[in-house]
């Protein structure tokens, strides 16, 4: 479903960050989608989750170096 938003600005002006070499943007870079916000709310909660539980591991696998570097 294309955004029926008059005010975005044109990829040209504003370069995606999903430009491969700066200069072309990927196809799919052009294509709106539309979700709900019950969809959105739960892709943030599941991101939010994933993004601790690796901060967590990250912080477990230094505790462990640590712990098996100095015997």
């Amino acid at each position: 479903m294309e955004s029926s938003n008059d005010t975005a600005v044109p990829l040209e002006s504003n370069p995606s960050p999903l430009c491969l070499d700066g200069a072309s943007v990927v196809p799919f870079a052009q294509e709106w989608i539309t979700i709900t916000k019950q969809q959105y709310i739960e892709l943030e909660a599941q991101a939010h989750y994933w993004q601790s539980l690796h901060s967590r591991a990250k912080v477990r696998i230094e505790e462990l170096e640590r712990n098996y570097s100095h015997p």
